[in-house]
């Protein structure tokens, strides 16, 4: 579950971390109240679950009460488009308004997990304001990481390392080594996958403040965390995956040509490495679950015959306690209800009641193409996708 900014300052704050003096405000008049009380002198920021706000036009400096209000009022109830949000971009609802900084240095901290050591890692970097990903291309030698054993947390050893190669100023260099220390234990006691803090500043008065702060937090956690369960908001989830997700499907929409219905979650990524062989992309990622029943495939089904952008969907389904024929009578379902679909349906149906699901698959009026293998689902793909542009 992602937070958004404000909401990520809240939780560093009552962990002693310390933060911009600000609030959220969601209408106009709120910003300019706020902002008066700093002088006009604020940063407003618009709250959205995406990054790139900054080149967006979503975050802006303002010098007068009057100037915040205005910018407020123009980007509250409007979409802000990033390049990590498409074309629709995300909805506006609140913007975070702060004290405007006196920066003397900028730095970037985050704690994440390393899927391949299977271990929490901390990335520091002198260039804070920056995105990382800009970072490692132009100078990768900035970014200093330290791999975190879970047992024993960071060690002194790894700090005095960082502090060290960062060339803090021995007055910073406390306050850093305990800032540090903080957000490890911040990350770990409330089940994050991710906290970001973008750039950490140091103040020309002396203070180290958390700028800006990305927040993510492990879904299978959140049962221990049900203080946070306040800030899942469904308004500002993609309506189809909140759908699917309400029918107890493990479904992520992307933005590929290929609808894939899957039984397994290893089997559905894997489904989704073959698609992206063919030069095209897949349209989602969608596990029906190994013990799914008719109804739950013809939800499946009908989510993605409904997203017109889709040329083609592949049905990779390994028959066990979801039997083949089931997900054949799924399908003779759906065409009654999609009698004209010409889309192709490339099926690959292999383990229990596999036979029986293709003599019930064999006077459909679909587009069925039933292949033995994923090589062969993969070149009946890339030929109908090829032959459609």
């Amino acid at each position: 579950m992602k937070l958004h900014e404000y909401q990520s300052k809240n939780i560093l704050s009552q962990e002693l971390i310390q933060i911009p003096k600000g609030t959220v405000c969601f209408d106009p008049n709120a910003v300019y109240e706020f902002a008066d009380t700093l002088n006009g002198k604020v940063v407003v920021k618009a709250q959205v679950l995406t990054g790139g706000r900054g080149k967006a036009g979503g975050v802006k400096i303002f010098s007068s009460s009057a100037q915040a209000k205005k910018f407020a009022s123009s980007i509250l109830g409007t979409n802000l488009v990033t390049h990590q949000t498409g074309n629709d971009g995300a909805l506006v609802s609140s913007v975070l308004v702060e004290e405007l900084l006196e920066i003397q240095q900028e730095l970037y901290v985050s704690i994440s997990i390393d899927s391949n050591c299977k271990l929490p890692f901390l990335i520091v970097c002198a260039a804070g304001g920056m995105d990382i990903e800009e970072i490692a291309q132009i100078s990768p030698e900035q970014i200093l990481r330290e791999d975190i054993d879970p047992l024993f947390g960071l060690k002194e050893y790894q700090l005095r390392k960082l502090i060290k190669l960062l060339a803090l100023p021995d007055d910073q260099s406390d306050s850093f080594r305990k800032f540090l220390s903080a957000i490890w234990d911040t990350f770990q006691k409330n089940d994050f996958s991710l906290l970001e803090i973008n750039p950490v500043v140091i103040t020309s008065d002396g203070r180290l403040l958390a700028a800006d702060a990305k927040i993510e937090i492990d879904d299978d956690a959140i049962f221990r965390h049900k203080e946070y369960q306040k800030f899942d908001n469904d308004s500002e989830k993609d309506l189809v995956e909140k759908r699917a997700n309400d029918l107890g499907l493990n479904y992520i929409k992307l933005d590929g040509e290929v609808g894939c219905v899957v039984n397994g979650a290893g089997l559905a990524m894997a489904t989704m490495d073959i698609v992206n062989e063919t030069g095209f992309q897949p349209a989602n990622f969608l596990d029906v679950g190994g013990g799914a029943d008719q109804q739950k495939i013809v939800d499946s089904l009908r989510i993605i015959l409904e997203e017109k952008h889709i040329q083609a969907i592949l049905i990779n389904i390994f028959g066990g306690v979801l039997r083949c024929d089931v997900v054949a009578n799924s399908i003779l379902e759906i065409e009654k209800e999609y009698p004209n679909e010409i889309r192709p349906f490339v099926i690959r149906m292999l383990g229990t009641n596999s036979e029986i699901a293709s003599q019930i698959l064999q006077d459909t009026k679909l587009n069925i193409i039933m292949v033995n293998n994923l090589n062969e689902a993969s070149a009946k793909i890339k030929s109908f996708l090829s032959s459609e542009i």
